[in-house]
């Protein structure tokens, strides 16, 4: 996670909570990434997520490990993941800055699923 920040628009801040009721949809990929490429990387929001949404509920899997050499091998393959919710950008877009190539068979994957 260190060579990952979730951007909005330009800054780094999440909102920690949403005070107001929200509505979850099916879970829809936005789109991911190797942590190979030190670089900054834009994704749309999909439109299962309405313009007119204030705030939008972004799940993202980090992923490294070496599962595809060995898939059944549970010391193989490390996850975590978090869900983070952001203002919705005025562009409808989520940005993941990689700051540093943290080897290969890293990744970030960011799904949309909910809104509010």
């Amino acid at each position: 996670k260190e060579a990952v920040e979730a951007l909005c628009e330009g800054t780094s801040v999440a909102i920690p909570t949403v005070q107001n009721t929200w509505t979850s949809v099916p879970i829809t990929s936005i789109g991911g990434t190797d942590l190979r490429h030190p670089n900054t990387f834009s994704f749309v929001i999909p439109s299962v997520i309405p313009s007119t949404a204030k705030n939008v509920l972004i799940y993202t899997i980090m992923r490294c490990g070496f599962a595809n050499l060995a898939p059944m091998e549970s010391d193989a393959y490390n996850t975590n993941s978090d869900n983070m919710w952001f203002p919705m950008p005025i562009n409808q877009r989520i940005y993941i800055t990689v700051d540093k190539d943290v080897g290969t068979n890293c990744g970030a994957q960011l799904f949309a699923i909910g809104y509010n």
